[in-house]
């Protein structure tokens, strides 16, 4: 007998939460409708989060020794260094050091594709 009323609690309980939980879902996803309206329009309110720059900048400034570095490290993409081309397939150690000062500053322009991907690095001794 204690058995079946063990039971028959069990079962209820367990019904009890199921309809709890599925009301519980119900109420929470209508009031997420009004939930997400009101957080866009106060994102919204409070102006532009991020906002992208047409302009863009092409021109950094870097040492020779950080040149030394990249062509050691292995190159991605051609390179211009004044009028010598280093192809991004030369090895590193067959290259010829000799051709970047570095303790100097170089001017970096970068080409790119109409994709917008880097093809070629040009280093302007200054």
């Amino acid at each position: 007998m204690d058995e079946n009323v063990s039971k028959m609690l069990s079962i209820i309980s367990i019904t009890f939460l199921i309809v709890i939980a599925i009301s519980l879902f119900f109420v929470l996803y209508w009031n997420s409708l009004d939930t997400i309206t009101l957080i866009n329009h106060s994102i919204n309110d409070q102006g532009t989060v991020y906002e992208v720059s047409g302009e863009n900048v092409q021109y950094t400034d870097v040492r020779g020794g950080d040149i030394a570095g990249c062509i050691k490290n292995g190159l991605e993409t051609d390179i211009l260094i004044d009028s010598h081309v280093v192809l991004c397939t030369q090895d590193a150690n067959s290259f010829d050091f000799s051709l970047i000062d570095k303790s100097a500053w170089y001017s970096v322009q970068y080409f790119f594709n109409d994709s917008g991907e880097v093809t070629s690095v040009q280093y302007r001794k200054r």
